[in-house]
């Protein structure tokens, strides 16, 4: 009995030790250690850099949405500016809009009578003949307002033409020959 537990104990021994025995983890140099620890802070400065960034950023979108929102206000306040003349009391929107030829106060006729139109001359001189008028033609037009809505207008033409037949053509005198 002695021996068998002298086996088995061994065996436990044996168990135990197995069991306990730490796995042999392989030994870091120093100089991978100081490139690990370089790494580590090169990290934590890049970590930095970009927490400083976020921080700016953060603040540039605040000033920019302000900025929105104040341009937002002025854009109200224009469009309330461009429906107060439909709201505005009476006589406030006519001061500032005038026709651009208003009738005169009063019945000045200079004022509201026109007199315009045209006239046309012809002059001709062909070989061997003397030169002469050959037509004389004058078209006025009158025009009165009477509002600034009612216009009337009248107009008739006068034509005096050099010759017997009237024919612009043959009111010329022909060379003799």
């Amino acid at each position: 009995m002695y021996r068998t537990t002298r086996i088995a104990g061994l065996l436990l021994a044996g168990c135990a030790l197995g069991i306990v025995r730490v796995p042999s983890v392989a030994a870091i140099t120093d100089e991978e250690f100081n490139a690990l620890k370089e790494l580590v802070i090169q990290q934590g400065q890049r970590i930095d850099q970009l927490e400083k960034a976020h921080e700016q950023d953060r603040k540039t979108i605040e000033q920019n949405q302000a900025v929105h929102e104040k341009d937002q206000q002025e854009l109200q306040q224009l469009k309330q500016r461009l429906e107060e003349p439909h709201g505005a009391p009476p006589g406030a929107a006519t001061a500032q809009v005038q026709p651009v030829h208003p009738i005169p106060e009063g019945t000045s006729a200079t004022h509201n009578f026109l007199v315009v139109g045209d006239a046309e001359i012809q002059f001709g001189k062909t070989d061997g003949s003397h030169s002469a008028f050959v037509l004389a033609d004058f078209a006025p037009i009158f025009l009165f307002r009477a509002h600034d809505n009612i216009l009337f207008e009248a107009g008739f033409d006068i034509t005096l033409q050099n010759g017997s037949n009237g024919s612009h053509n043959s009111a010329l005198p022909r060379p003799s020959g």
